[in-house]
């Protein structure tokens, strides 16, 4: 998808701004696609974890997955020093653009806000596995239902 995206983007009259813009979420994008995937260990050393092996139905069957607190902190991280930079470097630019209303930044606009709500989406689907991985009773959520889904994604809230 981003390199769609920046392809667009060249293949446009999009400013330095706007263009900064849309790069810093794509750089957003990336960060939430990271945090939305469940850390795996590779390699011989397996920090004394077995493979998953008790749910073959499950995407990460047969993988060694991280210690649980290895993965909180791993998303702690992640989050100190890739996505909340992110954030702002987004969302201060994009509430700008948007509050100029001039008609030539409908297309970067568009984009930003495009790539932020498939963000969310990812991040929606993460939490959805993650529940039921833990044997949470789970449903989809119906997005017709605003106030549900802006309380799973405080994001869409900002959106």
């Amino acid at each position: 998808m981003g390199m769609l995206i920046l392809s667009l983007v060249l293949a446009t009259q999009v400013d330095a701004n706007e263009r900064e813009l849309i790069r810093a979420a794509l750089r957003l994008w990336v960060a939430v696609r990271m945090e939305s995937r469940s850390e795996r260990i590779c390699g011989d050393e397996n920090l004394g974890q077995q493979p998953q092996d008790y749910d073959r139905e499950c995407h990460n069957f047969g993988q060694v997955l991280v210690p649980p607190v290895m993965s909180a902190q791993i998303e702690l991280i992640a989050t100190a020093t890739l996505l909340n930079p992110a954030k702002k470097a987004v969302l201060g630019p994009l509430r700008k653009l948007m509050e100029g209303r001039k008609t030539q930044s409908w297309f970067t606009v568009y984009l930003c806000l495009f790539i932020l709500l498939h963000s969310c989406a990812l991040l929606t689907e993460f939490e959805h596995r993650q529940a039921k991985k833990y044997g949470r009773q789970v449903s989809r959520l119906n997005p017709s239902d605003r106030s549900t889904l802006c309380t799973s994604q405080p994001g869409l809230t900002t959106l």
